[in-house]
């Protein structure tokens, strides 16, 4: 197969005559187009947090305004410190995203728009907003049915937090001391149970995150993937994924 280089093409939609041809001659041919995209979209706006904002928590929720393409949106977003880029989430389609586990600090936070055609919008304006008070806990806990367990929900920031279970419950036998955070107990049924735990310090600070801790059954084995979803297979195709055990 041989291949002619195009010259640059202006923005448009164009259409080509593919032809082939065996070594009997028999020809067969098709009508193809292609549109040549070239503009990057509109940069986005940031809508929350407010610029400054003093946030007690340490997973922060972001959010910005929609940009329209005809080849469709996706959305990076980048939250970093003058040293560097501390969070980074590309490839979303939401206008909204919650970062991970993040230390006390002042950040600085922007998104970029990504058309289907891959053109790259300006980064939105900077904002920035300052950690002060949050839980650092990562959001599941395990155990075994019939076997102590012992786990902590851990802070930063704040002056003599008190934990309290605000909604959902703890595994039967379980308990959260109201001054350490320790988490602790036999548990006496398994199964997966949510719970939210909020923490309020001396200066009337709050913050909270939902708990998901799961008790395995007596002889059972708990199996925790190494990422979130199964990575996607094809029909027809051989498939294979590697499953991680603690």
């Amino acid at each position: 197969t041989e291949w002619s280089p195009l010259p640059a093409l202006a923005e448009g939609l164009y259409s080509y005559h593919l032809i082939a041809y065996d070594k009997a001659g028999n020809e067969a041919n098709t009508f193809l187009s292609v549109t040549v995209d070239k503009t990057a979209p509109q940069k986005p706006e940031l809508l929350s947090p407010v610029p400054g904002a003093k946030m007690q928590t340490s997973q922060v929720p972001l959010s910005w305004g929609a940009v329209e393409d005809p080849s469709g949106v996706t959305y990076t977003v980048q939250v970093f410190l003058p040293e560097g880029v501390m969070w980074e989430k590309p490839g979303l389609t939401a206008l909204s995203v919650t970062t991970g586990v993040l230390p006390l600090e002042t950040y600085s936070w922007h998104v970029q728009a990504v058309d289907g055609a891959g053109n790259k919008s300006e980064w939105s304006d900077l904002r920035s907003f300052q950690i002060i008070f949050g839980i650092t806990t990562e959001p599941t806990l395990s155990g075994s049915l019939t076997a102590e367990c012992t786990g902590f929900i851990t802070v930063q920031g704040g002056v003599k937090p008190i934990y309290r279970v605000t909604s959902g419950t703890l595994p039967p036998g379980g308990s959260i001391s109201p001054l350490t955070g320790k988490v602790s107990g036999t548990p006496t049924l398994p199964g997966t149970f949510t719970f939210t735990v909020t923490v309020t310090d001396a200066a009337a600070q709050t913050t909270s995150m939902v708990i998901t801790m799961t008790i395995a059954g007596a002889g059972e084995l708990l199996i925790f993937l190494s990422e979130p979803d199964l990575p996607k297979g094809s029909q027809g195709q051989p498939y294979a994924f590697l499953f991680k055990t603690d």
